[in-house]
């Protein structure tokens, strides 16, 4: 059971061991790695055989990669281990075809279940769009998402990966609008085979250990068992710790004196509140703060001050932003028997536990939220109080808490996962079957969480004259509350009771459970002139569901002790009583019922012009419980002309059905202004409500691909592939803002209209923004492979280079305008990231039987900030290309009939900083975008391997 819950909230735990960078290099030494090639099916073919014929995912009924009209590449484990040694999921997402994925890498303060998650994100149209299969059948949900989270997949076993890059929906369901990743486990492994690895990051942080142990053998002579358990533990780290590319405390703030309206800058700081206390009003107190001991003393202003941020000065410098700590233990084993030499029977279970942890800013409460000081506190300095007089009855006061400790987040995860299933052949026809129970509980706790009544309570401080003590004002009117006065001029103020009653810890415990079954059919009916006709079928049913259920205080309305005073405008009134998060309770389930239908039809070979030409085709209805029927199709063509070179496209109509979060999210209650036309475009304050809507539709998708394949018979080794997308979403979900819906209503939206609510005079009061079916979102782009691989020097070489070019990525919201984020890699906008507009691979390796060397080189195109921002908007709209390098040895040594290999691997290996491209949350500064640069910067890692 994994427990790293803090004991102290302003401290995530560690792992007991910790490694020094020279103790992880001398650990195990020096090795050598395994080729780092991530090759095409179709460009450079290691497939793997099944009784006889290749399985290739994208396709029931497609048994050669060769044949195969939509794009698939294939990543071995070996390659796996090569590229990224410590994970499976970073090794995956250095491919270009990946963008944005959820990774511990870019976890926040949020509700959701993808915090701290391993989910992968194909072509950067999010998560939910990408359909993760487990040998080629869905595992549970791991969150509202509806994905699958990486870190609950046994990786020991897994033999390779295969990535559809293409509309898939006919052939899988729903979710494959992107494309489809298929986890190809080794179920069939006999033998004994194990591995450990130690790596540290040349900051001498960020520290990761991983072992694994699997095994695999005959039961009797017709049974086979495999087992395994994998173990991985990653620190993360909360601090730069060194790097200067944080500490140089890059952020994206408004330039009051422009143009132009927006400067990045070093050094920018926080202008509206510090650690010990800031007066931001009236005027005549204005500029003061409270240093340790409640000294007040004149605050210093930096330049391009605004009424939040500034250059220098004495204000606040918050970095957040930082990888988190993961940790996970997972079991496996698969059981299978035969019946007969033509029926065999499985049964598979997995469990896995896991554990993400970070740590947010300090807390502020500042601006909208800030205190108010009455001129009775208790504890205000002497020399404040002086100068209030009798004429200032009260001041606001900025405050970044940072004596109160970080809230800390630890998000848990534990997933059990059962299968039955068949698997068999009848005459020319092959079927299986199936049926599997998935259960994901996940849970989310955030300590040492603001509660905003008991701080805004306990700030109004005051004498209880009857008693000589300090009291908070409420319980002077006689709430029962257990209020603790607090102290908050001077960092350091705070008393250790006050702190324990203004901070608490927040919950959410969301699980989810599927169940699945399947049928499939494939066989070769008749033969055409050219060729056997393959047709396949199947049906599958799927049964999911959804509970989340929180905290008290998540769940309750923000108000004052009748009577009390200084509990902020903004918060009266809103749902949630905590700082961060306030997860709202959600329940749901739906099913799908779906039957499909694939063919392969040879329609020509051996003719001039025409080595081979093929169709395939499928069809897919699905039968959703919350929006009724959709259908998929798709129609692939494959021709080759000369056995050198092939063609090939597809046509297809893809779908998503809405998720658990789309569907039945708790209200999110919020206050804000608006500007309302029918009371003459004045600002009008109002209640908003974020929720899901059970109404939703699936989205369609039409994608379109066009591309070949050069393999020439004149140069052994080297084949090139080049093929383009065009993936156009319709009915994509999304969530209007208030003023969007507002002015949509205007236009004569009654739909829209019906979200808002006014009171007896006209005025608007309230506005609800569920998920909507409004918006639509498309991308274009080609992707290129070059490969080879040969003999020199009595050792084998290879060479690949992928490449990606995104030609666009266009997202429309309601009635907004189209935008392009093909090249944004900013943290600007809100809504769709943005992706490269070029990124691409390039692996070189050279091995002999007893060593070998790989290199690989990674690359991130030149980029903007944002492209939709003026000349006179943004100082610097410019972002550099970036090179990562890494290099890997290994060396191959026998030991006690084993086969055992020793590795040294340097990912970063020239430090690469990050891009600066900082993104602003209130007080907090994210000086890079964590989707895309890496952040820990040179990382070695070294292991053995070893099977016998």
């Amino acid at each position: 059971m994994l427990n790293k819950t803090p004991t102290s909230a302003d401290a995530r735990a560690k792992p007991s061991r910790r490694l020094s960078l020279t103790s992880a290099i001398a650990l195990i030494g020096a090795g050598c790695l395994t080729p780092v090639a991530v090759h095409a099916q179709e460009a450079a073919p290691e497939p793997v055989e099944t009784a006889g014929e290749v399985v290739v995912t994208g396709s029931r009924v497609v048994r050669d990669g060769n044949s195969a009209p939509t794009p698939v590449t294939v990543v071995s484990a070996e390659q796996l281990q090569s590229v990224n040694p410590t994970s499976v999921a970073d090794g995956l997402n250095q491919l270009p075809q990946f963008a944005n994925s959820a990774r511990p890498a870019n976890a926040g303060p949020a509700a959701g279940g993808t915090n701290g998650a391993n989910m992968l994100n194909l072509r950067g149209l999010g998560v939910s769009r990408t359909l993760v299969l487990i040998d080629g059948r869905r595992g549970a949900p791991s969150n509202n998402t509806s994905s699958t989270d990486l870190n609950l997949i046994p990786t020991s076993v897994i033999e390779r990966v295969d990535v559809v890059t293409g509309g898939a929906s006919a052939a899988y369901g729903s979710d494959a609008i992107a494309g489809v990743v298929n986890f190809v486990l080794d179920t069939d492994y006999e033998g004994l085979k194990g591995s450990f690895a130690a790596g540290v990051s040349g900051h001498d942080d960020d520290e990761s250990l991983k072992a694994s142990l699997t095994w695999g053998g005959r039961i009797g002579n017709r049974g086979h068992l495999i087992a395994a358990i994998d173990y991985y533990d990653r620190a993360g780290f909360d601090y730069p710790n060194g790097r200067d590319w944080a500490e140089a405390g890059w952020g994206l703030i408004s330039n009051p004196s422009g143009p132009p309206t927006s400067l990045i800058v070093p050094n920018a700081r926080y202008a509206a509140g510090d650690y010990g206390g800031l007066i931001t009003g009236p005027t005549a107190l204005a500029g003061q703060h409270f240093l340790p001991g409640g000294v007040v003393d004149p605050f210093v202003y930096g330049t391009s001050r605004s009424a939040n941020h500034m250059v220098g000065g004495d204000g606040p410098k918050e970095i957040a932003g930082l990888p988190a700590a993961l940790s996970y233990v997972t079991l496996f084993t698969h059981f299978t028997y035969d019946v007969s030499d033509s029926l065999t029977l499985f049964a598979e279970a997995g469990y896995t536990e896991s554990q993400t942890q970070y740590v947010s800013t300090n807390v502020n409460l500042s601006a909208n939220n800030a205190f108010t000081i009455f001129a009775d506190n208790a504890y205000l300095p002497a020399a404040v109080r002086a100068q209030m007089g009798t004429t200032i009855p009260s001041f606001t006061m900025g405050r970044i808490n940072r004596d109160f400790g970080r809230p800390h987040f630890d998000n848990l995860n534990d997933s059990l996962n059962f299968t039955v299933g068949f698997n068999g052949k009848f005459g020319d026809w092959n079927y299986d079957g199936y049926y599997s129970r998935g259960e994901n509980r996940f849970k989310i706790l955030t300590l040492n969480n603001v509660n905003y009544r008991n701080v805004y309570d306990a700030a109004d401080a005051v004498l209880n004259t009857s008693t000589g003590q300090i009291v908070c004002r409420s319980t002077l009117l006689g709430a029962n509350n257990g209020c603790v006065p607090i102290n908050l001029f001077g960092e350091g103020s705070p008393s250790a009771a006050a702190i324990r009653y203004v901070t608490g810890t927040s919950y959410s415990r969301q699980v989810v459970t599927q169940d699945a079954a399947g049928f499939n059919v494939a066989g070769d009916p008749f033969s055409l002139w050219a060729g056997p006709v393959t047709i396949g079928g199947g049906v599958e049913f799927r049964k999911l569901s959804s509970e989340l259920v929180s905290d008290s205080i998540s769940r309750s309305i923000v108000s004052a002790v009748p009577g009390a005073r200084g509990l902020p405008t903004a918060l009266n009134g809103a749902l949630g009583g905590w700082n961060l998060t306030n997860p709202q309770p959600a329940k749901g389930e739906y099913d799908i019922r779906e039957g499909y239908v694939e063919a392969l039809v040879p329609l020509a070979a051996g003719l001039p012009f025409i080595d081979k030409l093929e169709l395939n085709t499928a069809y897919r209805v699905a039968d959703y419980s919350t929006s009724g029927e959709a259908n998929a199709w798709k129609v692939g063509l494959s021709y080759s002309p000369i056995a050198d070179l092939r063609l090939r496209g597809t046509r297809s109509r893809d779908i998503r059905a809405a998720n658990f979060g789309e569907l039945y999210s708790g209200a999110r209650q919020s206050q804000a202004f608006v500007r309302d036309p029918q009371a003459g475009n004045t600002q009008v304050r109002y209640t908003g409500r974020t929720l899901g809507n059970p109404n939703l539709l699936p989205e369609e998708a039409d994608t379109t691909t066009l591309g070949f394949v050069y393999q020439p018979s004149w140069l052994d080794g080297f084949s090139m592939a080049v093929d383009a997308y065009d993936i156009q979403i319709d009915n994509a979900v999304a969530v209007l803002t208030a003023q969007e819906i507002v002015d949509s209503c205007q236009a004569g939206v009654t739909a829209q209209c019906a979200l808002i609510t006014r009171d007896g005079g006209g005025v608007l009061v309230a506005i609800n923004t569920p998920f909507q079916n409004v918006a639509s979102l498309s991308t274009k782009g080609i992707d290129y492979e070059f490969s080879y691989r040969g003999e020199l020097w009595n050792g084998d070489v290879s060479a690949r280079l992928l490449i990606s070019n995104v030609r666009s990525l266009e997202t429309k919201v309601g009635g907004a305008a189209i935008i392009d984020r093909a090249g944004d890699l900013g943290q600007r906008f809100a809504g769709q990231p943005g992706v490269p507009d070029w990124s691409g691979m390039l692996s070189l390796s050279f091995k002999t039987e007893s060593w070998g060397v790989s290199l690989q080189e990674r690359y991130i195109g030149d980029a903007v900030f944002d492209s939709t921002l003026g000349p006179n908007a943004i100082n610097d709209n410019t972002i550099p290309a970036t090179w990562y390098s890494d290099v890997t040895f290994t060396y191959n040594f026998g030991a006690f009939g084993a086969k055992n290999e020793a590795f040294f691997t340097v990912n970063n290996l020239f430090d690469q900083d990050p891009q600066i491209t900082p993104g602003l949350t209130t007080a907090t500064f994210h000086p890079t975008n964590t989707s895309i640069y890496d952040m820990v910067g040179r990382y070695f890692t070294a292991g053995v391997r070893f099977e016998f």
